[in-house]
């Protein structure tokens, strides 16, 4: 007889749990939301595709990296908002928290693509253009997470 595999998921207040059977018996139990490292890998996917999807419908011809910098001020306004609002007016389980800030948002922003960036606009001897960037970036982003912070705070 073949064993029939099927699974389930249980919701409570606490824990969502995924239950794993053969032939009608419990053989793995998950709680679901600790499963932190699967939902932060999730999001993540989701936060580079958004990325990549942003910087195709930004194409520019321009000298100046600016679908990266505006990719970088957006996710600084959204983490500072939902670090002030949603996560605090919603009760949201500190592993989907950890998935929207470090996974989604995490990888929708990237540090590596301004430092390369930066790095070719120096080789290439646009040292103007680059400081710029630099500049346009840390201060702008500072300011993106301000008014982020502020319109949460305001909520």
């Amino acid at each position: 007889v073949r064993p029939q595999w099927n699974s389930t998921i249980a919701f409570n207040r606490a824990l969502i749990l995924r239950n794993i059977y053969i032939n009608n018996e419990i053989i793995l139990q998950m709680d679901v939301l600790r499963l932190k490292y699967i939902w932060i890998g999730l999001a993540g996917s989701v936060g580079a595709s958004m990325r990549y999807l942003i910087g195709l419908l930004l194409i520019t011809n321009s000298l100046f990296p600016f679908s990266t910098l505006l990719i970088n001020l957006i996710g600084c306004y959204l983490l500072a908002l939902l670090t002030t609002t949603l996560f605090r007016m919603v009760t949201i389980p500190t592993n989907l928290k950890l998935a929207i800030g470090t996974g989604l948002i995490g990888s929708f922003t990237t540090f590596s693509t301004i430092s390369v960036e930066t790095v070719q606009l120096f080789e290439d001897g646009r040292y103007s253009i680059g400081t710029a960037y630099i500049f346009c970036t840390i201060f702008g982003g500072l300011l993106f997470s301000r008014l982020g912070y502020q319109t949460g705070k305001e909520k």
